[in-house]
C-alpha cells in the first residue's frame, strides 16, 4: 500500500464525521491486480498494487484462513489479524473477525460479494465502517461490483478499514462452471473404461486463476475460474483444513467433505480423507506436489478410483511440468468428483 503525503492521511483521519471513499477494484499499473481509492474530493488517497505475491506485502495469509496485517515491511508482529468465518452454515451473518493480541475487536457482517457489509466494534456493537455499492449519479443504477463505497466512521482509521477491505477481497473461493453440453458429460460418465483427462493449471480468462480440462479427444470438458470471493462458489473452506463440496449453487448440505492430513510426520502416506455423513469414503495417497497420487476407495479394499500423474510429451520425451498433468478416472468414480478433489488437493498442497 503506497503511503501518500500527510495531507491526505490528515484529511481522512482528523474529521469527526464519516469519511466516504470510492474504491475501484483496479490497479493503475498495467497487468497488475489491486485497488485505487479516492476521497470525496476526487483525490487519490490509497493505492494497492499486487505484485504477484511479492514478499514485501504487508498483508500475509496464515494457517486456517487467517490474515495478518503489519505496520510496514520490517515489523515482525502484526498490528491485527483477521480470521474468516469458516462455519458459514451455522453462522451466516458473520464473514470474519478481527483480533489483536487474541482479543476480538471487530466483526464483519453481511455480503462482500454483493458489496453490502459492515464492520462492527464488538466492544460496543457500533458500526465503524461499511461497504456499499456506488450508485451512478446520472441515470441511476450501480457501477457494479468493481466500484463501491467504503464509509469509515471516525472511530476507525481509514487505513485499517481499507486493509480489511483488501482481506475481504482476498477471501476467495473456487467456482466450477459452466455446465457443458450433455455429450461431454456422457462421454465421460458412460464409458466402462478409465477416462483420461488432461488438466492444465491455467484459466482461460485473462488475469484469472483456475484450471482448464480436456478429454482424450481434445474437447473442453471442465473449466474452473477463481473469481475473487464469488458468492456462488461450490467448493468452500471449512474449519481445520476441511473442504466442503456442494452439488450446485443453492444446496445447503455438502455432498462430501475432504479433510487434509495434518499429521504428515506420523502418517506420510495419506494426503487427505474424503467423507460423506461422517463416513470415510476415499483416501488420497502419494504426493500432489510431484503429481503422483491416487484416490482409493476405502470400502473396496483401497481400490484405485482416480490417479494424478505427470503428462509426458509425445515428442522428445520428458514432462510438461507440474502445470499440465493427467487425471485418470476409473468408472467407479464420477469425473466431476475426481476433478473437485483435484481442485481441493491443489488448494491444500499448491506450495509444496
Amino acid at each position: 500500500m503506497t503511503k501518500f503525503p500527510n495531507t491526505y492521511e490528515e484529511s481522512l483521519c482528523d474529521s469527526k464525521a464519516a469519511v466516504v471513499l470510492t474504491v475501484w477494484r483496479k490497479s493503475l499499473l498495467f497487468n497488475c491486480d489491486g485497488f485505487t481509492v479516492y476521497n470525496s474530493n476526487g483525490n487519490l488517497v490509497f493505492r494497492v498494487d499486487n505484485y504477484m505475491n511479492s514478499p514485501k506485502d504487508n498483508i500475509k495469509l496464515s494457517l486456517g484462513d487467517c490474515w495478518a496485517v503489519y505496520d510496514g515491511e520490517t515489523q515482525r508482529d502484526p498490528i491485527f489479524t483477521a480470521k474468516k468465518n469458516v462455519s458459514i452454515l451455522t453462522n451466516k451473518r458473520s464473514l470474519a473477525w478481527v483480533s489483536a493480541k487474541k482479543t476480538i475487536l471487530y466483526e464483519v457482517e453481511g455480503s462482500y460479494g454483493q458489496k453490502s457489509c459492515k464492520i462492527v466494534d464488538v466492544r460496543n456493537k457500533k458500526k465503524t465502517a461499511e461497504i456499499k455499492r456506488k450508485d451512478a449519479m446520472v441515470g441511476g443504477g450501480s457501477f457494479g461490483k468493481d466500484v463501491f463505497k467504503l464509509i469509515v466512521e471516525s472511530d476507525m482509521e481509514p487505513r485499517v478499514a481499507m486493509a480489511l477491505t483488501i482481506i475481504l477481497d482476498q477471501i476467495k473461493m473456487t467456482k466450477v462452471h459452466p455446465k457443458f453440453p450433455n455429450t461431454y458429460e456422457e462421454s465421460l460418465c458412460d464409458s466402462k473404461a478409465a477416462v483420461v483427462l488432461t488438466v492444465w493449471r491455467k484459466s482461460l480468462l485473462f488475469n484469472c486463476d483456475g484450471f482448464t480440462v480436456y478429454n482424450s479427444n481434445g474437447n473442453l470438458v471442465f473449466r474452473v475460474d477463481n473469481y475473487m470471493n464469488s458468492t456462488r462458489d461450490n467448493i468452500k473452506l471449512s474449519m481445520g483444513d476441511c473442504w466442503a463440496v456442494y452439488d450446485g449453487e443453492t444446496q445447503r448440505d455438502p455432498i462430501f467433505t475432504a479433510k487434509k492430513n495434518v499429521s504428515i510426520l506420523t502418517n506420510k502416506r495419506s494426503l487427505a480423507w474424503v467423507s460423506a455423513k461422517k463416513t470415510i469414503l476415499y483416501e488420497v495417497e502419494g504426493s500432489y506436489g510431484q503429481r503422483s497420487c491416487k484416490i482409493v476407495d476405502v470400502r473396496r479394499n483401497k481400490k484405485t478410483t482416480a490417479e494424478i500423474k505427470r503428462k509426458d510429451a509425445m515428442v522428445g520425451g520428458g514432462s510438461f511440468g507440474k502445470d499440465v498433468f493427467k487425471l485418470i478416472v476409473e468408472p467407479e468414480m464420477e469425473p466431476r468428483v475426481a476433478m473437485a478433489l483435484t481442485i481441493i488437493l491443489d488448494k491444500m498442497f499448491r506450495s509444496y
